[in-house]
């Protein structure tokens, strides 16, 4: 419901939109630059659109008979919303043009240390043998959180009623 908020049919959303698309690849960028612009032009009609996908998916995911479907449909949605709402959360940003408390706290989530290693791969010129210490670390921390999330998926499933 959080769609249907004025400010959301203000032109201060198609410039936050906008705004992600800063320190992005052009790949990521130029999407959202479109979407943004498009955005700009016609606000009232494809916010009411946006609102009303999200009350469906919301709808559909409440009850039983749809909520296969839903859920399918809610992962689409949010990889949109990711792209062109978030500019994937700054990821393929460099981490120097985020704000200093953004930076503090980058180390937090796994997705850094994936690009850290990236980065250092590309920027070292390391062969596969260099390469190898860091990707090992990775693939291990890859390997922990998903059995992680494989063991909460099926504690979930009965209640889910997908087991």
């Amino acid at each position: 419901m959080l769609q249907f908020q004025s400010f959301m049919y203000s032109k201060a959303f198609a410039q936050m939109l906008a705004g992600t698309s800063d320190g992005n690849p052009s790949i990521i960028a130029r999407p959202i630059t479109w979407d943004a612009a498009l955005v700009g032009r016609h606000l009232a009609l494809l916010n009411t659109v946006f609102a009303t996908i999200q009350l469906l998916i919301g709808l559909g995911i409440a009850f039983r008979p749809t909520l296969r479907p839903a859920l399918a449909a809610s992962v689409a949605w949010a990889l949109g919303v990711w792209w062109f709402g978030e500019g994937l959360g700054g990821v393929l940003s460099p981490r120097s043009i985020m704000p200093h408390w953004i930076q503090r706290i980058a180390p937090v989530s796994p997705g850094y240390w994936g690009l850290s290693e990236y980065h250092r791969i590309l920027t070292s010129h390391l062969g596969l043998v260099g390469a190898l210490p860091g990707v090992a670390i990775l693939a291990a921390l890859s390997c922990v959180l998903g059995a992680a999330a494989a063991v909460s998926f099926r504690a979930a499933a009965p209640r889910l009623g997908w087991g």
